[in-house]
């Protein structure tokens, strides 16, 4: 996972989070890498939105980049269909948000977009 990019997190050490956000950061500026944010944090166990992690929006309010809002259906079965078929996953690109659509907001304003977003089409 290390060397496909992964950035771990430790849930219980601000600093390592903010060190992870900086790396992050620090792809995007120097165009390396684009990076992808799960900012429940956590797969959910009912299948329902959790609440997001504010945090993961700094990544883009620091280097404006655009923001795709992507949902992921599917990924629940991967573990039961392993070595046994395959397991269709589909990612769905819900909104692109471009750096003017978000600039003039914080991190927890751009979070509380993506929610709504993503929120919308579960209904």
């Amino acid at each position: 996972m290390h060397q496909a990019g992964f950035l771990p997190l430790d849930r219980h050490n601000p600093y390592s989070g903010l060190k992870t956000i900086q790396k992050a950061i620090g792809y995007i500026e120097r165009g390396e890498a684009s990076v992808a944010v799960s900012p429940e944090g956590t797969r959910s166990k009912t299948g329902n939105l959790l609440p997001f992690h504010e945090g993961s929006f700094k990544i883009a309010t620091r280097t404006g980049c655009p923001v795709v809002v992507v949902r992921i259906e599917g990924t629940e079965l991967i573990k039961k269909n392993f070595f046994l078929r395959q397991t269709k996953v589909t990612l769905r690109v819900l909104s692109v948000l471009r750096k003017e659509d978000y600039e003039k907001g914080t991190a927890v304003d751009l979070s509380n977009r993506c929610y709504e977003i993503l929120r919308a089409s579960y209904l």
